[in-house]
């Protein structure tokens, strides 16, 4: 609540949202930090269908950037301020569109396939986008 004014629920919401792909994003970089030390190519090789370690350091750079932005973007959509609800939440948006688009380019160039899931990290980011600059634009404060 800023200003005795109520906070939108689809502002709430989208907060609820980020905070879940946050936590998934968190499990994400445990999982490929796992795999790089336990599963690191011996000898030089990589198997076929899964990106080189540099790619996957990166993939993992990139995700614990978009989970930081999730938290506090979310908690920017509950306090209602413009720089860490609209801007925040925007940035992250465009990390994780770009972030997406280059796990499928590179999953892709290695051998392997585009899942589900290579999916919903476009929509959501572009709905982040879409949401933040146009419906709940005028909903910020500070």
């Amino acid at each position: 609540m800023s200003n005795g004014t109520m906070r939108p629920g689809g502002l709430m919401a989208l907060a609820i949202c980020n905070f879940l792909f946050a936590g998934l994003a968190g499990l994400n970089v445990l999982g490929l930090v796992v795999f790089l030390t336990m599963a690191a190519p011996r000898g030089g090789q990589t198997p076929r269908g899964m990106p080189s370690e540099m790619m996957l350091i990166a993939m993992v750079a990139l995700g614990a950037i978009g989970g930081v932005l999730l938290v506090l973007s979310g908690i920017g959509y509950i306090m209602t301020k413009k720089f860490l609800g609209r801007v925040l939440g925007t940035i992250y948006g465009l990390l994780a569109l770009s972030s997406s688009i280059f796990a499928i380019v590179v999953f892709t160039n290695a051998g392997g396939d585009v899942g589900l899931l290579n999916l919903v990290g476009i929509i959501y980011p572009v709905l982040t986008i879409v949401l933040l600059n146009t419906t709940f634009r005028n909903d910020f404060v500070n």
